[in-house]
């Protein structure tokens, strides 16, 4: 299978790039080329797969962080077009995992949504809001023992058959799993994951884990 990253590489260029800031972007194929694609992601409860399209290192950080505070409409399309080559042929329709109401309003959108949106646009998908978010503290910010206790979710309506549930960065693999649950009790007849990116497994060293989980600007 080829690599995710390198069979978008060619579409990465338009405006400023957000990585290096000083040639074409949203992504300049020099720090395109730095990307790499992300890391194995581990069994989640309630989930039959899921997949990631970035590792979460310096630069696939750039890219994420780009995504939750700049609303950049070219590189969400991007990488939800690069995202949605990974997803499972037998998916019926595309959801998101929900921020919270907090930081939806301090922002103006969610990024997940955005790239579910676009995800489902690619793969001609119907893509609803099947979740909602309970208020409670965000990931961000907590340590590994306080985020491994995700989020509460409630269905929204029926889902049959295959979702795709889609998320930007999972820690702990805590909120997948709430929400994948979630959509289960739903109806949902299995639950697919797809990510933005990956971070390191959580055997790595702590001062790599500790730099990354504190530079997230949190779901």
């Amino acid at each position: 299978m080829s690599d995710p990253v390198g069979s978008v590489a060619v579409m990465l260029t338009d405006r400023r790039c957000i990585s290096c800031g000083h040639r074409d972007g949203p992504l300049c194929r020099t720090c395109v080329d730095r990307l790499r694609p992300a890391p194995t992601v581990g069994a989640t409860t309630g989930l039959a797969s899921c997949r990631g399209l970035l590792r979460y290192d310096d630069d696939g950080r750039a890219v994420v962080l780009a995504l939750k505070h700049r609303r950049t409409s070219s590189l969400v399309e991007l990488v939800g077009n690069a995202m949605a080559t990974l997803a499972p042929g037998s998916v019926a329709s595309v959801t998101w995992a929900p921020t919270t109401g907090v930081r939806r309003r301090a922002r103006g959108f969610d990024q997940a949504e955005l790239l579910a949106v676009r995800i489902g646009r690619t793969l001609g998908l119907p893509c609803q809001r099947r979740l909602d978010r309970a208020p409670g503290t965000a990931q961000v910010g907590r340590d590994r023992a306080g985020r491994l206790i995700g989020p509460s979710f409630r269905a929204l309506g029926a889902a049959h058959g295959p979702v795709l549930l889609v998320d930007d960065v999972p820690t702990t693999g805590a909120t997948l799993t709430e929400a994948a649950i979630a959509l289960r009790q739903g109806g949902a007849a299995e639950v697919h994951g797809l990510v933005a990116a990956v971070t390191s497994p959580p055997d790595a060293s702590d001062s790599h884990a500790s730099r990354e989980t504190g530079s997230s600007s949190g779901r």
